[in-house]
């Protein structure tokens, strides 16, 4: 698959998002729970009342969600093998490493809070590693990193579809500065993009100006 294709399924899910008005109502969403309700309305010089109940409201219930700490633990599924529980044993410390360095706890009370307040919001992992045949081998270090995703900022191949793990594809957006690019572009051995991010970049005059990928 290639750029232009992907761009062709972004743009299929923008259409989609739009559609729904998502964006706006997004906005909307999180203006109501700052008790900012009347973003946007012209009244002049006169103050217009506002008493804020969604934000305690929400607060209270997002603490009695979050509060309930999670963890990833591995099971052997009642099988008798010692050496599948051993591996089990090691998987499950692993994953309270890897929880514990990502600050998981911490990142699913702004989940919890996020999707309060929109609907949906959700966390995407990767490892950082560059992916290639022998990186496994080479760095057995995973660096797992994680990602908080705006509902407004993922596409899905199929949006009636409420199961992840069918979607033939899922599409995350980002707005990062154009340097960051172009170190992407340098990195990755684009010469020719690495060429066009430079004059891209030449021709705009804020150098923190984000393009979205």
């Amino acid at each position: 698959m290639n750029a232009t294709e992907i761009y062709d399924l972004y743009q299929k899910g923008v259409d989609h998002h739009q559609r729904l008005n998502m964006y706006r109502e997004c906005e909307k969403f999180h203006n109501f729970y700052s008790g900012n309700q009347w973003e946007g309305l012209k009244s002049g010089d006169e103050e217009l009342p506002m008493i804020n109940i969604i934000k305690p409201i929400g607060k209270y219930k997002i603490a009695m969600i979050a509060q309930n700490q999670m963890s990833i633990v591995y099971n052997s599924l009642n099988s008798n093998d010692p050496k599948l529980a051993e591996i089990c044993k090691k998987l499950s410390r692993f994953a309270m490493a890897q929880w514990e360095k990502s600050k998981m706890d911490m990142l699913s009370w702004r989940v919890i809070k996020n999707a309060y307040i929109t609907g949906d919001h959700y966390l995407y992992g990767f490892d950082e590693r560059t992916p290639s045949q022998d990186s496994v081998v080479q760095d057995l270090r995973p660096r797992i990193k994680m990602r908080l995703v705006n509902k407004t900022n993922i596409y899905f191949a199929d949006e009636q579809n409420p199961n992840i793990d069918e979607q033939e594809y899922i599409i995350i957006s980002e707005r990062i500065p154009v340097k960051k690019v172009i170190e992407i572009a340098k990195k990755k051995q684009y010469p020719q993009r690495t060429d066009r991010f430079d004059n891209l970049r030449r021709r705009n005059r804020n150098p923190n100006w984000g393009i979205q990928r």
